[in-house]
């Protein structure tokens, strides 16, 4: 189970899909001290281009918090992969050949987060050491 963060209220959850009447809808289910409640998100296919927009977090785009929406896109990409599960042997191609992009570049990205990270932990070890002289 993929956690994810819930566009509508903000929880943490993770994705469920219902079928009725032959449609599938998405909804996200939170759990709290063994209550169990459900967001409704939309049907799975989604309305157009700009519901996507919405699954990232996007609330107010002039206090964008990138890593976190890096992280829900990335929750949705695995989403939607696992979508192509139940799907005709041509799109778990596509899918196969997304994860294989991904798992490339975002490898790479992790290694230049590690190194900024390692840059950043020096820079403080250093500054916090002057603070002491």
């Amino acid at each position: 189970m993929v956690k994810v963060i819930c566009p509508r209220c903000g929880r943490q959850g993770y994705t469920e899909i219902h079928n009725v009447a032959g449609k599938k809808y998405l909804y996200v289910v939170h759990r709290e001290g063994g209550k169990r409640t459900k967001c409704y998100i939309g049907p799975v296919e989604g309305y157009d281009h700009a519901d996507r927009l919405l699954t990232l977090g996007l609330t107010n785009i002039q206090e964008i918090d990138y890593l976190e929406v890096s992280i829900n896109a990335l929750q949705r990409f695995i989403v939607e992969i696992e979508e192509k599960r139940t799907k005709d042997l041509g799109e778990k191609q596509d899918a196969l050949e997304k994860l294989k992009r991904a798992e490339k570049e975002l490898s790479s990205y992790l290694e230049d987060i590690a190194k900024l990270r390692k840059e950043f932990e020096e820079e403080i070890a250093k500054e916090e050491a002057h603070k002491f002289v």
